[in-house]
């Protein structure tokens, strides 16, 4: 994987900055590993990556978001399947997470007055979850593998109770 350069150990992760504030990624600590028994030993530790602003998409920034190591492996005798772990079965690479901050000036409780940008670029008071009501933006993250450029669309939806 790594002298074919398929083996991404960093990801750029790019996201619309009228909406979110911060992008959260893995520190060095962070690890995707099990034991010999089977057992998973995974904590991603998140912190706010810095962004930049991007030239190739309007209203969008980019933060780096670091690869931590797939070494799950199969263990012929352990209690727990490695792909209970991690769906790939075979050679690994690595893995990645993230976590979004929302633009402040899209939180509040549902006293508060519904944000204009819910108006323009979302929906207002929608029934989403039984008879209270929600305004919503649906936004897109991308993540692209630094070395073998290969993207990835994450649909999300930002949602803030109204009643």
């Amino acid at each position: 994987m790594i002298s074919t350069n398929l083996l991404d150990s960093r990801y750029a992760v790019y996201f619309d900055n009228r909406f979110i504030s911060a992008i959260a990624t893995p520190s060095n600590s962070s690890v995707f590993t099990n034991s010999t028994a089977g057992a998973d030993q995974v904590n991603f530790t998140l912190s706010d990556a810095t962004a930049n602003s991007t030239t190739f998409m309007e209203d969008y920034s980019v933060s780096v978001a670091t690869g931590i190591d797939n070494t799950v492996y199969y263990y012929p005798n352990a209690q727990t399947a490695d792909t209970t772990i991690s769906v790939i079965s075979g050679p690994r690479g690595s893995a990645t997470a993230f976590n979004v901050t929302m633009d402040t000036s899209l939180v509040g409780t549902s006293a508060a007055a519904t944000n204009s940008k819910y108006t323009k670029y979302g929906t207002t008071a929608s029934p989403l979850f039984g008879t209270s009501t929600y305004d919503y933006i649906d936004t897109t993250i991308y993540i692209q593998g630094t070395s073998t450029s290969g993207i990835l669309q994450i649909p999300l939806r930002l949602i803030r109770k109204a009643s």
